[in-house]
């Protein structure tokens, strides 16, 4: 129990009951009258006896029920309230989590979690305490509202104005991506430090509670250090246990090598629950439902830290935090795909969707946009030697024609902008002044762009590692590469490093300007590729990559969170995307031909824009998919730790809905002023 303004109270006590002891004591004022005798007065000597003013006081039950009533109406006065087992604060913190697994709708009603969460946020700004006609400035509580997801917001810095903080907690919308909450405290403690300029940094004051409104499927946890003297409070919301969800964790299409109007589209379901689920499996072209599959997928079973690979598993924030007794173990969840196959050269948008009435909507459905099958055109700018990627070229069936460039002629090009009417453009060890619009690959040369430039010759680079996950490196070994000593190659920071040597990047992917490139250190014909089977490897898998899947996006495989960057042709005008939501946006290009957006919920994208000499609108669509393994598996935990500090959790029943008790204090009051009437009357007549 808490009191609003006890010291009110206190002062208002410390002059009414005294006084009203004192007229208890007093003695009553009569008026003079001369007579013989008192002997048979009794009565009035009694009378005067007893309104003396230093006689001992005689039980009274009127001045008993007045002192209940005067007691009950200081202690109105005082405010008291009752708000389970929060602590509340000078100033308060509220942290909303909005992640994916946020919007699954496993609370009482079919409300999502963000909706009980934003409830109960709303809940505890109601019984704010404020100055008002009893209270002082002091008396006044402050709050600040942040909602984070992958990155933290503030919604609402320090205030006391309910009507405010209302209004924005309400504004928190959900999100599809996963869950952080390090920004979220950074933030919250950058507001919160009071410091003093005289005294070194000290803090002033008692630090901000912190308010934590959240299912604990957080994965940062364990990275997080509890602050001494800093009150963190944290609210579960939604079932530990009784919630079950299957959602799509992968999706992926191709067309084969062979003949590019065959497709196949892989599927793979995961079951987060510990019971075995069977679901069907929708696989549709566009709005037409092409085919359905019945799929069983296997129950949920405890993660083995002893597994391999196992050990980073276990010590991210979610395992961390389902590590505590009143939270769900953790489960490695049960899998099972299915494959679809479909022959058509168009461009497509697939999509799939699993029914099961589950608690979380967002994994049941996928989306991915392949391209048209096309042939592609490759343009080749190389010395007289360059005949050794011609050749490694030879037999890819997507494949329509080579055409070599001579230096000059791409100049022309580039300056022109006509690069574009390639698929990929080829250099080998060729300098160029500049690239124009579009997609290459280079050898042995530092890409004319930012950032790119070739340091001093030193010894033998050799690959140390690589990413085996890029289309580019697929199939790859560059254990087998040896090169001549080559230049070194410097690169932007913002660059990827498909494959690191040991002397530098060998391969490296960029973006800049409207190009797209992939850079390769050395020529091919200065190391023993051209005796290697890699070399095909690597540009049939550079070929496909850039000529192929590389016109739409930088990033075939994207996720809530995620920055959607598409390549648009030169001189696109009017540039807009519209969310999954049906929200559109204007967009800025980043450069004339580059377009980037952040995005936030999972479902397909689609980008509109004109183009110079064309009346009609052109589109393009691009798919977010929500496969996240910690936010898919729903479970509440039931508490939550800064790395091995436990905080403090408010479990359902005691809630953060604060009950003002000053009321029920003046009903009672009341009730008492009716007794003390009627005792009165009774004395008064008898």
């Amino acid at each position: 129990m808490t009191w609003a303004t006890p010291w009110l109270a206190g002062v208002v006590a410390a002059f009414i009951l005294p006084l009203l002891i004192l007229l208890y004591f007093l003695k009553l004022r009569r008026r003079e009258h001369y007579i013989p005798s008192t002997l048979l007065w009794r009565q009035s000597v009694q009378d005067l006896q007893a309104n003396a003013l230093f006689q001992r006081l005689r039980l009274s039950w009127l001045l008993l029920l007045q002192l209940l009533v005067l007691i009950l109406i200081l202690l109105a006065i005082a405010q008291p309230e009752y708000v389970g087992e929060i602590r509340r604060s000078a100033r308060t913190v509220i942290l909303i989590d909005r992640s994916a697994s946020m919007s699954a709708t496993d609370v009482e009603g079919g409300r999502s979690r963000l909706e009980e969460a934003k409830k109960q946020a709303i809940e505890y700004v109601s019984g704010m305490k404020s100055g008002g006609i009893l209270g002082s400035a002091v008396d006044t509580e402050e709050v600040m509202v942040i909602g984070f997801g992958e990155e933290a917001q503030v919604y609402t810095s320090f205030t006391s104005s309910k009507a405010q903080l209302l209004r924005d907690i309400e504004r928190i919308t959900p999100t599809h991506g996963g869950t952080a909450i390090g920004e979220a405290l950074e933030l919250a403690r950058a507001y919160t430090i009071n410091t003093d300029p005289e005294g070194q940094g000290r803090d002033v004051g008692p630090p901000a509670t912190l308010l934590l409104f959240s299912d604990g499927r957080i994965r940062d946890l364990s990275e997080q250090v509890a602050r001494t003297n800093e009150p963190v409070i944290y609210r579960p919301i939604g079932r530990s246990e009784g919630s079950w969800n299957v959602g799509i964790a992968a999706l992926g299409a191709r067309r084969a090598l062979d003949d590019a109007d065959n497709l196949e589209i892989y599927v793979r379901v995961a079951n987060y629950s510990t019971q075995r689920r069977t679901v069907d499996v929708d696989f549709s072209v566009g709005d037409v439902l092409v085919s359905t599959r019945t799929l069983t997928i296997d129950a949920a079973a405890p993660r083995d830290p002893r597994a391999e690979g196992e050990g980073e598993d276990a010590g991210d924030g979610a395992a961390a935090a389902s590590a505590d007794a009143d939270s769900p173990p953790a489960l490695r969840p049960g899998a099972n795909s299915v494959t679809f196959a479909l022959t058509d050269p168009r461009g497509l948008t697939v999509g799939i969707r699993l029914h099961a009435e589950d608690d979380l909507d967002v994994d049941n459905v996928a989306y991915t946009v392949i391209p048209p099958a096309k042939q592609l055109v490759v343009g080749l700018v190389a010395p007289s030697d360059g005949w050794i990627i011609e050749s490694a070229m030879a037999g890819v069936p997507f494949l329509q024609r080579i055409e070599n460039i001579s230096p000059q002629h791409f100049a022309t090009l580039a300056a022109t902008g006509e690069t574009e009417k390639y698929d990929l453009i080829i250099i080998d060890g060729v300098e160029v002044a500049q690239l124009g619009p579009g997609r290459y690959l280079t050898f042995g040369l530092a890409p004319p762009l930012p950032g790119f430039s070739l340091s001093e010759e030193r010894g033998n680079n050799v690959a140390l590692s690589w990413k085996e996950d890029h289309p580019i490196n697929q199939f790859m070994n560059y254990h087998t590469l040896f090169m001549s000593p080559t230049a070194p190659l410097i690169v932007p920071r913002e660059a990827g490093v498909l494959v690191e040597g040991s002397a530098g990047p060998i391969v490296v992917e960029a973006v800049q300007r409207g190009v797209s490139v992939v850079a390769v250190q050395f020529r091919p014909v200065a190391s023993n590729w051209p005796f290697d089977v890699n070399l095909i490897k690597f540009i049939q898998n550079a070929l496909d990559y850039l000529g192929r899947l590389g016109e739409a996006l930088t990033d075939e495989s994207l996720r809530p969170g995620q920055a959607i960057v598409a390549r648009l042709p030169s001189g696109a005008t009017d540039i807009r995307i519209t969310r999954p939501d049906g929200v559109a946006v204007a967009l800025t290009p980043l450069d004339p031909a580059m377009t980037s957006y952040v995005a936030d919920l999972a479902g397909l994208y689609t980008f509109r824009y004109r183009v110079p000499g064309s009346s009609e609108e052109q589109t393009r669509a691009v798919a977010v998919n929500f496969f996240d393994e910690i936010e898919g598996d729903i479970a509440a935990a039931g508490s939550v730790r800064f790395g091995r500090d436990a905080v403090d959790t408010i479990d359902a029943e005691s809630g953060v809905r604060k009950r003002q008790l000053w009321p029920w204090m003046l009903l009672a009051a009341l009730a008492l002023l009716c007794v003390e009437w009627i005792v009165y009357n009774r004395k008064a007549y008898i």
